[in-house]
């Protein structure tokens, strides 16, 4: 990991992932993001993947929709789900912590996700993890601590733009751009303005096929230890049955 130090108006990271040494004029600092990644993905010859990518956007400039949700209050006899933050971590939505509110409670205006929307967590523990909506998740609403990203699909692809927020370059970047100073959040209007790689569209589709290979393995290795864990428990069950 890279160390910072601050000496004549200049910031000075060491040791970054190849090793070498840059330095970044005073006049150039973000004061409200000083992470390593923010510059060094400013420096030539830099890849992200693997592969040498061609420019820099803004978030904004990547998406066509950003926005948090409504506040919807959780309720244990509510009928309806929702996504929240808890349900939210790196690459993954977990349905079993969908919160679950009244159809009446519902706010007037309030966001419900499209399939290949991306959801980011803003606050707590897992705070800039992004998971995509499939077809199982679409149209539900999502609380006001989730941000709704809808990507350009003419500037980047969904699953693209899912693995580079999960990356560390930018989810470092992520907390770094929290405010708050009891319990941090991730501030929308920061956000916007955080500067991504943008692949050409021909490489951001090799990195999702990489993915896509690595996603079916692991739900194979996930229904496997399934049918594990049922033959063991119907072995345990069984014991001392004629």
């Amino acid at each position: 990991m890279g160390t910072t130090a601050y000496k004549n108006q200049e910031i000075l990271s060491s040791k970054n992932a190849d090793g070498n040494i840059f330095i970044i004029d005073s006049s150039k600092l973000d004061i409200q993001n000083f992470s390593l990644g923010h510059y060094r993905l400013k420096q030539d010859k830099v890849e992200f993947g693997g592969l040498q990518f061609s420019t820099l956007l803004s978030f904004k400039e990547a998406v066509t929709f950003l926005k948090k949700g409504s506040p919807i209050h959780q309720f244990e006899d509510g009928e309806l789900p929702f996504i929240n933050p808890k349900s939210i971590r790196s690459l993954s939505l977990i349905v079993e912590d969908f919160g679950l509110t009244r159809i009446n409670e519902i706010p007037p205006n309030a966001i419900q996700v499209k399939k290949n929307d991306i959801v980011i967590n803003s606050i707590s523990t897992y705070r800039g993890a992004a998971a995509l909506i499939n077809e199982d998740a679409q149209n539900l609403f999502v609380n006001k601590h989730v941000i709704v990203v809808r990507p350009n699909p003419e500037i980047v692809l969904p699953e693209y733009l899912l693995l580079i927020l999960n990356s560390k370059v930018l989810s470092e970047q992520m907390r770094q751009i929290s405010t708050g100073a009891v319990i941090r959040s991730l501030s929308l209007s920061r956000l916007q303005d955080m500067e991504i790689p943008i692949l050409p569209m021909e490489d951001q589709l090799r990195l999702v096929e990489r993915f896509q290979k690595f996603n079916k393995k692991l739900d194979s290795l996930r229904k496997e230890v399934a049918e594990t864990e049922n033959e063991l428990s119907y072995f345990i069950n069984n014991l001392g049955k004629e």
